[in-house]
Protein backbone atom coordinates (compact mmCIF):
# COMPACT_ATOMS: atom_id res chain seq x y z
CA UNK A 1 0.00 0.00 0.00
CA UNK A 2 1.25 3.70 -0.60
CA UNK A 3 0.91 6.78 1.25
CA UNK A 4 -0.55 9.21 -1.38
CA UNK A 5 2.76 8.60 -3.39
CA UNK A 6 2.45 8.89 -7.58
CA UNK A 7 2.44 5.68 -9.23
CA UNK A 8 5.41 6.23 -11.43
CA UNK A 9 7.70 7.77 -8.80
CA UNK A 10 6.70 4.42 -6.97
CA UNK A 11 7.39 2.38 -9.60
CA UNK A 12 10.86 3.96 -10.36
CA UNK A 13 11.60 3.67 -7.00
CA UNK A 14 11.25 -0.11 -6.79
CA UNK A 15 12.87 -0.10 -10.02
CA UNK A 16 16.13 1.61 -8.64
CA UNK A 17 16.56 -0.50 -5.60
CA UNK A 18 16.25 -3.55 -8.26
CA UNK A 19 19.04 -1.80 -10.25
CA UNK A 20 20.99 -1.12 -6.58
CA UNK A 21 20.80 -4.70 -5.80
CA UNK A 22 22.10 -5.97 -9.53
CA UNK A 23 25.20 -3.54 -9.39
CA UNK A 24 26.18 -4.45 -5.56
CA UNK A 25 25.52 -1.35 -4.29
CA UNK A 26 24.52 -2.28 -1.11
CA UNK A 27 24.27 2.02 1.12
CA UNK A 28 22.31 2.89 -2.35
CA UNK A 29 19.93 -0.10 -2.19
CA UNK A 30 19.27 0.84 1.08
CA UNK A 31 18.92 4.65 0.61
CA UNK A 32 16.26 3.86 -2.09
CA UNK A 33 14.78 1.58 0.16
CA UNK A 34 14.57 4.15 3.30
CA UNK A 35 12.97 6.62 0.62
CA UNK A 36 10.73 3.67 -0.18
CA UNK A 37 9.48 2.32 3.11
CA UNK A 38 7.95 5.59 3.81
CA UNK A 39 5.63 4.75 1.12
CA UNK A 40 4.58 1.82 2.10
CA UNK A 41 1.60 1.53 4.63
CA UNK A 42 2.69 -1.85 6.23
CA UNK A 43 5.29 -1.69 8.73
CA UNK A 44 5.77 -5.74 8.68
CA UNK A 45 6.70 -6.07 5.28
CA UNK A 46 9.09 -2.98 5.16
CA UNK A 47 11.19 -4.73 7.47
CA UNK A 48 10.62 -8.23 5.23
CA UNK A 49 12.08 -6.36 2.29
CA UNK A 50 14.82 -5.19 4.48
CA UNK A 51 15.96 -8.02 4.94
CA UNK A 52 15.83 -9.52 1.81
CA UNK A 53 17.51 -6.68 1.16
CA UNK A 54 20.58 -7.85 3.54
CA UNK A 55 20.21 -10.97 2.60
CA UNK A 56 20.66 -10.24 -1.07
CA UNK A 57 24.08 -8.39 -0.19
CA UNK A 58 25.51 -11.35 2.09
CA UNK A 59 24.70 -9.37 5.70
CA UNK A 60 23.11 -13.03 6.46
CA UNK A 61 23.29 -11.62 10.52
CA UNK A 62 21.73 -8.43 9.58
CA UNK A 63 18.79 -10.08 7.62
CA UNK A 64 17.96 -12.35 10.45
CA UNK A 65 17.56 -9.61 13.04
CA UNK A 66 14.95 -7.78 10.15
CA UNK A 67 13.60 -10.60 9.97
CA UNK A 68 12.83 -11.52 13.13
CA UNK A 69 11.52 -7.84 13.82
CA UNK A 70 8.97 -8.11 11.07
CA UNK A 71 7.66 -11.88 12.33
CA UNK A 72 6.85 -9.83 15.50
CA UNK A 73 5.73 -6.75 13.58
CA UNK A 74 3.43 -9.32 11.42
CA UNK A 75 2.09 -11.06 15.00
CA UNK A 76 1.39 -8.32 16.69
CA UNK A 77 -0.87 -7.41 13.52
CA UNK A 78 -2.48 -11.16 13.84
CA UNK A 79 -0.97 -11.77 10.78
CA UNK A 80 0.50 -15.04 11.27
CA UNK A 81 0.13 -16.85 8.12
CA UNK A 82 2.70 -14.22 6.97
CA UNK A 83 4.99 -14.63 10.13
CA UNK A 84 5.45 -18.07 9.56
CA UNK A 85 6.48 -17.77 6.41
CA UNK A 86 9.36 -15.55 7.25
CA UNK A 87 9.89 -18.12 9.78
CA UNK A 88 10.18 -20.49 7.60
CA UNK A 89 12.19 -18.30 5.69
CA UNK A 90 14.96 -17.56 8.34
CA UNK A 91 15.14 -21.85 8.89
CA UNK A 92 16.39 -22.37 5.52
CA UNK A 93 18.78 -19.91 6.19
CA UNK A 94 19.66 -21.28 9.71
CA UNK A 95 22.78 -22.83 11.13
CA UNK A 96 22.60 -25.62 13.80
CA UNK A 97 22.97 -23.22 16.72
CA UNK A 98 19.99 -20.65 15.54
CA UNK A 99 17.57 -23.91 14.44
CA UNK A 100 16.52 -24.99 17.69
CA UNK A 101 14.81 -21.15 18.08
CA UNK A 102 13.68 -20.69 14.54
CA UNK A 103 11.65 -24.42 15.25
CA UNK A 104 10.17 -23.20 18.62
CA UNK A 105 9.15 -20.22 16.92
CA UNK A 106 7.55 -21.74 14.25
CA UNK A 107 5.77 -24.81 16.91
CA UNK A 108 4.72 -21.63 18.14
CA UNK A 109 2.76 -20.22 15.56
CA UNK A 110 1.14 -22.95 13.66
CA UNK A 111 -0.67 -23.58 17.62
CA UNK A 112 -1.80 -20.33 17.36
CA UNK A 113 -2.83 -20.98 13.66
CA UNK A 114 -4.42 -23.91 14.63
CA UNK A 115 -2.73 -25.88 11.76
CA UNK A 116 -1.93 -29.39 13.66
CA UNK A 117 0.10 -30.76 10.67
CA UNK A 118 2.86 -28.00 10.83
CA UNK A 119 3.06 -28.38 15.03
CA UNK A 120 3.68 -32.19 14.64
CA UNK A 121 6.01 -31.55 11.65
CA UNK A 122 8.39 -28.99 13.07
CA UNK A 123 8.07 -30.88 16.40
CA UNK A 124 9.00 -33.47 14.77
CA UNK A 125 11.87 -31.83 13.21
CA UNK A 126 13.18 -30.01 16.99
CA UNK A 127 13.09 -33.57 18.44
CA UNK A 128 14.87 -35.19 15.90
CA UNK A 129 17.40 -32.40 16.16
CA UNK A 130 17.73 -32.83 20.27
CA UNK A 131 18.14 -36.31 19.59
CA UNK A 132 20.97 -36.10 17.42
CA UNK A 133 22.76 -33.66 19.70
CA UNK A 134 22.25 -36.12 22.20
CA UNK A 135 20.04 -33.28 23.90
CA UNK A 136 17.29 -36.19 25.45
CA UNK A 137 16.28 -33.69 27.92
CA UNK A 138 15.22 -30.83 25.72
CA UNK A 139 13.67 -33.95 22.92
CA UNK A 140 11.77 -34.77 25.99
CA UNK A 141 10.45 -31.17 26.79
CA UNK A 142 9.48 -30.77 23.18
CA UNK A 143 6.87 -34.06 23.60
CA UNK A 144 5.68 -32.94 26.31
CA UNK A 145 4.86 -29.55 25.31
CA UNK A 146 3.52 -31.33 22.00
CA UNK A 147 0.63 -33.18 23.87
CA UNK A 148 -0.64 -30.02 25.34
CA UNK A 149 -1.27 -28.75 21.97
CA UNK A 150 -2.36 -31.88 19.57
CA UNK A 151 -4.44 -35.37 20.44
CA UNK A 152 -1.57 -37.65 22.01
CA UNK A 153 -2.61 -40.50 19.20
CA UNK A 154 -0.98 -38.19 16.12
CA UNK A 155 2.30 -38.12 17.95
CA UNK A 156 2.57 -42.26 18.15
CA UNK A 157 5.72 -42.67 16.12
CA UNK A 158 7.26 -39.87 17.41
CA UNK A 159 6.77 -40.39 21.08
CA UNK A 160 8.05 -44.01 19.75
CA UNK A 161 11.30 -42.33 18.57
CA UNK A 162 11.60 -40.68 21.70
CA UNK A 163 11.32 -43.53 24.45
CA UNK A 164 13.72 -45.33 22.52
CA UNK A 165 16.09 -42.60 22.55
CA UNK A 166 15.27 -41.83 26.43
CA UNK A 167 16.07 -45.66 27.22
CA UNK A 168 19.17 -46.01 25.57
CA UNK A 169 20.39 -42.98 26.83
CA UNK A 170 19.71 -44.26 30.07
CA UNK A 171 20.54 -40.49 32.25
CA UNK A 172 16.79 -39.57 32.65
CA UNK A 173 15.11 -40.50 35.94
CA UNK A 174 12.68 -43.72 35.29
CA UNK A 175 9.52 -41.73 36.27
CA UNK A 176 10.43 -39.24 33.08
CA UNK A 177 10.10 -42.36 30.87
CA UNK A 178 7.66 -43.93 32.16
CA UNK A 179 5.34 -40.96 31.41
CA UNK A 180 5.75 -41.42 28.13
CA UNK A 181 5.63 -45.04 28.31
CA UNK A 182 2.34 -45.15 29.52
CA UNK A 183 0.92 -42.69 27.39
CA UNK A 184 2.22 -44.61 24.32
CA UNK A 185 0.75 -48.10 26.18
CA UNK A 186 -2.68 -45.87 26.34
CA UNK A 187 -2.33 -44.75 22.87
CA UNK A 188 -2.04 -48.19 21.75
CA UNK A 189 -4.65 -49.80 24.09
CA UNK A 190 -7.01 -47.11 22.90
CA UNK A 191 -6.39 -47.74 19.19
CA UNK A 192 -7.05 -51.69 20.17
CA UNK A 193 -4.21 -52.30 17.93
CA UNK A 194 -2.68 -55.76 19.20
CA UNK A 195 -0.14 -56.00 16.78
CA UNK A 196 1.15 -52.46 17.06
CA UNK A 197 0.73 -53.19 20.98
CA UNK A 198 2.62 -56.80 20.32
CA UNK A 199 5.54 -55.09 18.24
CA UNK A 200 6.30 -52.19 20.98
CA UNK A 201 6.36 -54.33 23.62
CA UNK A 202 9.09 -56.46 21.95
CA UNK A 203 10.94 -53.45 21.21
CA UNK A 204 10.87 -52.63 24.79
CA UNK A 205 12.21 -55.74 26.12
CA UNK A 206 14.96 -56.09 23.47
CA UNK A 207 15.69 -52.65 24.93
CA UNK A 208 15.31 -52.88 28.86
CA UNK A 209 14.03 -55.88 31.03
CA UNK A 210 13.54 -52.85 33.69
CA UNK A 211 11.11 -51.00 31.09
CA UNK A 212 9.81 -54.42 29.96
CA UNK A 213 8.88 -55.71 33.60
CA UNK A 214 6.81 -52.08 34.33
CA UNK A 215 4.88 -51.95 30.52
CA UNK A 216 3.90 -55.38 31.95
CA UNK A 217 2.78 -54.36 35.25
CA UNK A 218 1.30 -51.00 33.76
CA UNK A 219 -0.98 -53.18 31.08
CA UNK A 220 -2.46 -55.82 33.79
CA UNK A 221 -3.34 -52.84 35.95
CA UNK A 222 -5.23 -51.17 32.96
Amino acid sequence: MMNNVPTDKYNVAWFKLAECISRGEKERALGVYRLLAHSLDDAPFSLQLQGDILLSFKDHKGAVESYYQAIESYRNGKRLLQAAAVAEHILALSDEAEKHKVLTLLIDLYSELRISDKVIAYAQTQCAFYLVQDEVEHALETMVRLDTLVESNEVMVLRQDLIVALIKHGALPMNLVLAQLHKMLDGLSIDNNKLALQQFMTLIEELSSDYYAQARTYLNRS
